[in-house]
């Protein structure tokens, strides 16, 4: 066993399956902020629009839901909280 955490980082399954899950997290992150920019852009040409209003509001309701996400909105690292010493 090595001294450094990122030395064995790669053969750990608990950390890799963490890790694409936040990965996968972040990339829908991503994604949905790029569709929640490009349809509020469709909604300043043509503000009387319904279908644009509704998926405006579907996207802002995902992307408010991500954001408070407690994988997504780490203080702590998640290695660090998994595998680091304990606090005290």
């Amino acid at each position: 066993m090595t001294m450094w955490f990122f030395d064995e980082s790669d053969e750990m399954e608990e950390y890799q399956s963490a890790r694409e899950i936040l990965m996968s997290l972040e990339r829908e992150y991503r994604e949905i902020a790029s569709i929640l920019q490009k349809a509020k852009e469709a909604l300043r040409i043509d503000p009387e629009n319904l279908k644009i209003q509704a998926r405006v509001k579907y996207y802002q309701k995902r992307f408010d839901d991500l954001q408070k996400s407690r994988l997504f909105a780490s203080e702590v690292p998640l290695e660090v909280s998994l595998w680091g010493p304990p606090h005290g």
